[in-house]
């Protein structure tokens, strides 16, 4: 019996990991510590709507995104006065994204190379989105 269980254990970790790698390999990484887990769903509606609007409000902004595909970004499910949201950090792609599941980067200036929005996805809207400035 010990031994089903130490197995069920090993392939546990084993889809974890795979999952975990799967994700940072699409430049989408969880934080820890958040407050509860977005569904693969909710994140896949979130990453279906998110260049479309963070590109017409930066242009309505005045600014101009990096290349979409040079972003990494962070993710996490928080919840503020009892409303459920995904907070998202993007960054200029990081080659080495070794603790970014740990937790959030915090960058002061930078343009919009780096940006966070909410998400909230019972009502699949985006919504506090803040693209840094410059220096």
């Amino acid at each position: 019996m010990k031994g089903k269980i130490l197995k069920a254990a090993i392939w546990l970790a084993l889809a974890l990991t795979v999952a975990t790698t799967v994700n940072a390999a699409d430049g989408w990484i969880k934080v820890a510590g958040g407050e509860w887990d977005p569904t693969p769903k909710m994140l896949n509606d979130l990453k279906a709507q998110i260049e479309s609007y963070v590109s017409s409000r930066a242009k309505a902004q005045g600014q101009e995104l990096k290349n979409w595909e040079d972003y990494t970004f962070q993710y996490q499910g928080q919840e503020e006065k009892g409303r459920k949201f995904i907070f998202i950090n993007a960054l200029c792609s990081q080659r080495d994204r070794q603790g970014l599941d740990k937790k959030m980067v915090v960058i002061f200036d930078g343009g919009s190379c780096y940006f966070n929005v909410k998400y909230d996805p019972s009502l699949k809207e985006f919504f506090d989105l803040f693209i840094n400035g410059e220096a």
